[in-house]
């Protein structure tokens, strides 16, 4: 922040203009369009530690460091300031496939051509045993190569609550006894790169697959499922999907998660991730009946194994063999979750091509972008102050914070 400066004031009688030179060459922030007393530095700070703590909190760091006293009245207008940089672009023209738009034919699925490999191999079982008793890395006899040559790009999301203020929230439809909401959806996506080498293999380190160095990129948004996912197609675009040799989408079994996926990204291999899988299948196993524990133990053993396999059909009868007359109803609707999910399923499959089976890129950052900052106990956020929170926290993991402030800005305040 700038005090105590004399600076010249330019009028411009014609159209009715006044203009500080000097204000411009700090580089003054606009708030509700007018020049504001701080520099895009100071700015950039103070946002970043309120994107990460309390105001209150923010502000007493700040005397801190500085000896500077801040009003807190102030800072939601400052965060508004910089946030509003930082918010999901759209762009109405880019609302097409990926397949019709930027995907050149003849790169669609290279990942695909492998699967089709493995499934008309005569060892297929024992490929794909050997692929998911290695933890997830594929061993099909093919030396690998350090080179990459060819990339997978992944697309994932989902949503998680946010405490709101009342008066946003009434007459909303919720999950509480009497209907009403407490609380409205942040929605998170994420997308991240692999690499595979000439042969279609994916490159290891340490004998694991790996996401590509610093491509993994984060967007979010208080906005519904329609604005999100033109949100999240556009951010996918500027994130290089139209260099891909292959698209892949990772989400939970929610309906309206492959309702985009299957609007936007419809040429991608489509995987439920493994791990809302295997809670989901607990569920129904914490249901059955068995007189010992051990014996308990033993049978979600092979549930989950079969599970790991994308043996869904078997899991089915190995299940429902299991059921009695009074839980079999129940346990077939829950059935349905993977029934309906099956194809998303081929864990096995996916496993031996060397594909990512597991979502937990997106699951953390939900946590770690909306659930640290935004569901602290007593928090209760408008839709606009979380969306510009939520912003600023992905351009902070996305390591793009920094891209709107001036090379040239090196006053602090």
């Amino acid at each position: 922040m700038v005090e105590s400066v004399a600076r010249t004031l330019y009028i411009d009688e014609s159209r009715y203009e006044t203009v500080y030179p000097l204000d411009e060459k700090l580089g003054l922030i606009d708030i509700n369009d007018t020049k504001s007393r701080y520099t895009q530095r100071f700015a950039h700070i103070l946002v970043e530690l309120v994107a990460e703590m309390p105001v209150k909190r923010a502000v007493e760091i700040l005397d801190m460091v500085s000896e500077f006293k801040l009003g807190i009245a102030s800072i939601p207008d400052i965060v508004a300031g910089i946030g509003n940089k930082y918010l999901p672009e759209m762009d109405a023209k880019s609302d097409l496939p990926v397949s019709s738009q930027v995907i050149p034919q003849q790169e669609k699925g290279f990942v695909r051509k492998k699967i089709e490999e493995i499934e008309s191999n005569p060892d297929k079982d024992e490929i794909i045993k050997a692929a998911v008793e290695k933890s997830g890395n594929p061993d099909t006899g093919v030396t690998k190569s350090n080179v990459a040559e060819n990339t997978v790009f992944y697309v994932s999301c989902d949503g998680t609550g946010v405490s709101g203020i009342k008066k946003e929230l009434e007459g909303k439809k919720g999950k509480q006894s009497d209907g009403s909401a407490k609380t409205f959806e942040a929605k998170i996506g994420v997308c991240f790169k692999q690499d595979f080498d000439g042969n279609g293999n994916p490159l290891l380190n340490n004998g694991d697959i790996f996401r590509q160095n610093e491509s993994t990129k984060y967007t979010g948004t208080v906005d519904k499922v329609n604005e999100f996912g033109l949100m999240l197609y556009n951010f996918a675009v500027r994130n290089g999907i139209d260099q891909a040799g292959q698209i892949t989408f990772l989400g939970d079994g929610a309906t309206w998660i492959w309702g985009l996926q299957k609007k936007y990204f419809p040429d991608a291999i489509k995987i439920v991730d493994m791990f809302h899988a295997i809670e989901n299948l607990n569920i129904i196993i914490n249901k059955l009946r068995f007189n010992k524990t051990a014996i308990l133990e033993e049978f979600r053993d092979r549930c989950q194994k079969l599970l790991s396999l994308g043996e869904i059909d078997k899991l089915d009868a190995l299940i429902m063999n299991k059921t009695t007359k009074s839980n079999k109803v129940a346990i077939d609707k829950k059935f349905e979750y993977f029934r309906k999910n099956k194809e998303r399923m081929q864990y096995g499959l996916f496993t031996a091509a060397g594909l990512f089976v597991g979502s937990g890129v997106v699951e953390a950052a939900c946590k770690t972008i909306v659930c640290s900052r935004l569901k602290r106990a007593g928090a209760h956020w408008s839709k606009k102050g979380a969306a510009y929170i939520i912003a600023i926290r992905c351009a902070i993991m996305s390591k793009e914070f920094n891209k709107h402030l001036p090379k040239d800005s090196d006053c602090v305040a």
